[in-house]
């Protein structure tokens, strides 16, 4: 190939490049030497963003700050284990952030054994540490790593005082370096913590609107469809930051890439948005994280019917059937509820593999305008 007439090589710059070349070069195979030095960090987004439904999505920081906190060794003479809390709303992914650092291998070479104890299992019979063993979830064992125990404690409300101090004595049995995670929606669970404890919030709008376009979009890439793009980051705005609302409706909008689809779903949202704001001063989602019952859409109506959610509970999926008629079938129209009946919400593919299911009832107009004169009235 001829360079263009008009361009004159001068030996002395070329010779400047090719040793400015040579000295990056040099200068890298040092910089991966000291790079060598540290623990290897997955990328983002290539390995937290792109596969949503298989993989841990936009926790990277706080991933990294649990496992740091893992494998920090306190000096001799202090405390036998460390605490950690994790605080944060309903369904922000605190035990999904906790297990996938439970998988971690740094984490399983430091522990003999990982634990897991629900409510259920605070009720602990022994003196020795491993009663904590028997009355749990044993996740993981590993006899060469010096007997240290990782217990992860998983809380829905709060913890009494005397149910951790009968657990701290238990686990002043473990060999040093052993540590604790306790996981739960109360803040009082932050004064049992050793280290400042680790707040989980909703992902930013940023974050969630790059979780909801690889569900919505899939394989087809959203720069090819530039006017559904702009409906589908008006529609995340709507969605509050939920996983589960992320799912359904991601899903809804990626069967049928329909312009006028997508704006008759904003629409509804927009509408299912205000009318719980109207009559209960909050978001749905922020209303369903609080127990509290919603009102449902669908994208056809309801006609003279409103369904109900009573409540969002989890089941963990390998060990509990879990119903064949999911929220989405409701939304979409493709099922009709009939009285009272459950439905699942959101079937998780990752760790810990929980199923989330809703209890829903019917309910009809005219129940629904008592109901919404006596939530002003108490509001008054």
């Amino acid at each position: 190939m001829r360079a263009p007439k008009n361009m004159v090589f001068d030996g002395n710059e070329l010779s400047k490049a090719l040793c400015c070349l040579e000295t990056t070069v040099a200068d890298m195979k040092e910089f991966v030497v000291f790079l060598k030095c540290y623990p290897l960090l997955c990328r983002q987004p290539c390995s937290s963003y792109l596969s949503t439904d298989m993989c841990m999505f936009g926790r990277h920081t706080e991933y990294e700050r649990i496992v740091s906190f893992l494998l920090q060794v306190g000096p001799p003479g202090t405390a036998n284990f460390g605490v950690l809390p994790v605080v944060g709303p309903a369904r922000v992914g605190k035990s999904t952030l906790v297990e996938h650092v439970c998988y971690d291998g740094r984490v399983r070479g430091y522990f003999s054994s990982i634990v897991f104890l629900g409510e259920d299992d605070l009720q602990l019979q022994g003196t020795e540490a491993n009663a904590l063993q028997d009355s749990g979830v044993v996740k993981y064992r590993n006899s060469a790593s010096h007997g240290r125990l990782l217990v992860v404690v998983e809380l829905i409300g709060d913890l009494e005082k005397e149910i951790w101090s009968r657990l701290c004595s238990l686990l002043s049995h473990m060999a040093h370096g052993s540590k604790v995670i306790v996981t739960g929606r109360s803040e009082r669970i932050m004064r049992f913590g050793t280290t400042q404890a680790l707040r989980l919030n909703a992902l930013p709008h940023e974050a969630y609107w790059y979780f909801f376009k690889m569900i919505a979009f899939r394989d087809a890439g959203p720069e090819d469809y530039s006017e559904l793009s702009s409906i589908a980051m008006e529609i995340a705005a709507e969605l509050n930051a939920s996983f589960i609302n992320a799912s359904i409706i991601g899903t809804l909008l990626r069967a049928n890439l329909s312009a006028r689809f997508w704006r008759k779903a904003l629409e509804r949202i927009r509408e299912f948005t205000a009318k719980h704001v109207l009559m209960f001063g909050e978001h749905p989602v922020d209303l369903m994280r609080k127990g509290r019952p919603i009102y449902l859409w669908r994208m056809a109506g309801g006609g003279s019917e409103v369904l109900v959610a009573n409540g969002v509970h989890q089941v963990c999926s390998p060990q509990q059937d879990v119903p064949k008629l999911t929220l989405l079938d409701v939304v979409s129209g493709s099922a009709i509820p009939r009285g009272n009946c459950e439905f699942l919400a959101w079937k998780s593919r990752i760790p810990p593999y929980y199923s989330y299911l809703v209890s829903c009832s019917i309910m009809t107009s005219r129940r629904m305008v008592v109901n919404k004169k006596r939530s002003r009235l108490q509001s008054v």
